[in-house]
């Protein structure tokens, strides 16, 4: 019953219709598998010979397997794949998760050597413009003490 289930299934899912499933048959080498006998094994009246399964599977392009699983093992398989897969991209998941906790950790420190950084620029900034203000003051005093030195210097030489 599952056999003919399955072929069932299959053959309606390609779009083939019995008539096209025996064709194929015989031209795989199956001399006697006429339209009536692929209606009996689908209805479960006939069983499918294992010598017959190679050829009808080829026919169908699957695999003899995908013939003989039943429904909820075929579920079952693709269940514990689909479940494989969540596992994986969980584990992903964290891996990508725990990047991000060690980025935002390096970014908290960055942002600490950032705030430094600004603090030691509006220090020189503060200390510059109080130079600045300072040398002001100091060029005015040292272009008089220069000018000095300079005509003490042309009296030494009259």
């Amino acid at each position: 019953m599952i056999v003919g289930h399955n072929i069932r299934r299959i053959r309606e899912e390609q779009g083939l219709s019995q008539a096209a499933l025996s064709e194929r048959t015989r031209e795989g080498g199956l001399e006697s598998f006429y339209p009536t006998t692929i209606a009996r094994i689908e209805a479960g009246v006939r069983a499918l010979r294992v010598a017959e399964l190679p050829s009808v599977a080829q026919a169908l392009d699957v695999n003899p397997e995908a013939l003989l699983e039943s429904r909820v093992s075929s579920n079952a398989r693709r269940l514990a794949d689909i479940q494989a897969q969540l596992q994986e991209t969980a584990v992903r998941i964290r891996v990508a998760r725990q990047e991000l906790d060690n980025l935002a950790v390096i970014a908290r420190g960055k942002n600490q050597e950032i705030a430094e950084w600004e603090n030691r620029a509006a220090a020189l900034r503060r200390e510059s413009e109080s130079l600045m203000a300072a040398g002001v003051d100091l060029t005015e005093h040292i272009s008089l003490v220069r000018a000095e030195p300079e005509e003490e210097t042309a009296d030494h030489k009259r």
